[in-house]
């Protein structure tokens, strides 16, 4: 049996963060709680990975689209979903990163972890597949590199 996702929920609202923590642990998630981006930050930086933060957007700290973001280049393998009760367009969202919109069912919120995580799992899985055809790569370029190079030494020899 897999692992249960490791799941970084940060709302600064604690009932809302109560509740959706609640719903994911039902879920069978490992869920992480964290009150603000900045715990959050530190969570991340600390072993075990976390597969996906669920980041509330507007908290006093730190928009939750900068933390997502910067969690996101700290550490691209986990996937990114924000959460907010905002009807406008979010001009600083990270690309890629889906937005389920408050206030939304328990179906709604599971169904878009669920949602991203897989997708996630599939964009993780191209990207060894992808890593290991680049250094399958290398190594016959550097080959043929080598080829050339024996090559041009017998013809200098002759």
């Amino acid at each position: 049996m897999a692992a249960a996702a490791r799941v970084l929920v940060v709302d600064d609202d604690r009932t809302m963060l109560a509740s959706v923590s609640k719903i994911l642990s039902r879920q069978g998630y490992e869920v992480v709680p964290a009150p603000g981006p900045h715990q959050a930050l530190h969570i991340v930086r600390t072993p075990p990975p976390v597969q996906l933060i669920l980041s509330d957007v507007a908290m006093p700290e730190m928009r939750g689209t900068q933390l997502v973001a910067e969690v996101l280049r700290l550490y691209p393998q986990t996937a990114g979903l924000l959460m907010t009760g905002d009807v406008g367009n979010l001009p600083d969202l990270p690309e890629g990163v889906a937005v389920v919109r408050k206030p939304f069912s328990t179906v709604e919120l599971i169904l878009a972890v669920q949602s991203t995580l897989t997708q996630s799992a599939e964009l993780n899985r191209r990207m060894r597949e992808l890593t290991e055809r680049n250094k399958q790569l290398r190594s016959e370029l550097e080959e043929v590199r080598e080829s050339i190079q024996v090559r041009r030494r017998l013809d200098d020899s002759r």
